[in-house]
């Protein structure tokens, strides 16, 4: 009999190693000096779809290790929900507008359903310092010119 996570990794289709690119939170969080560029917003927004897809991903793979995990309103019995409602799920999650149609029965979803809210309200607000702080850097370098 094979491991949980053997059986996740295989149906995840093999390791998810670099998913979240420290390429974009470098771009996203670089220095206040620089000006906000096209490629920063750019950054900001892969980052998120990132991290809702690796949710959605941490959500299948917690199917697997603990089935029966997630229930929805429709069909609720249909068995392991489709990689398309946890992905559903996890966008509407970590944008804060709510559980959608699917909730997480077990302990294990549960956690990972709070982690994601945790991060989803983390990522917003390192976003809006961000761009308050370089409003503030831009309008100290205006004035001193």
């Amino acid at each position: 009999k094979r491991s949980g996570y053997a059986l996740a990794t295989e149906r995840l289709g093999g390791d998810l190693e670099g998913f979240i690119t420290a390429e974009a939170f470098e771009r996203l969080l670089s220095p206040a000096g620089q000006s906000l560029a096209a490629l920063e917003k750019e950054a900001a927004g892969a980052t998120f779809t990132l991290l809702a897809w690796g949710f959605a991903y941490l959500y299948t793979a917690c199917q697997v290790w603990s089935p029966a995990s997630f229930t929805g309103g429709v069909h609720p019995t249909m068995g392991p929900r489709t990689f398309i409602e946890m992905l559903f799920l996890s966008f509407t999650n970590l944008s804060a507008t709510g559980l959608s149609d699917i909730l997480p029965i077990t302990p294990p979803a549960r956690a990972l359903v709070m982690l994601e809210q945790f991060a989803g309200v983390a990522y917003i607000a390192v976003v809006v310092s961000r761009l308050i702080g370089l409003t503030i850097v831009r309008q100290r370098e205006k004035k001193s010119f």
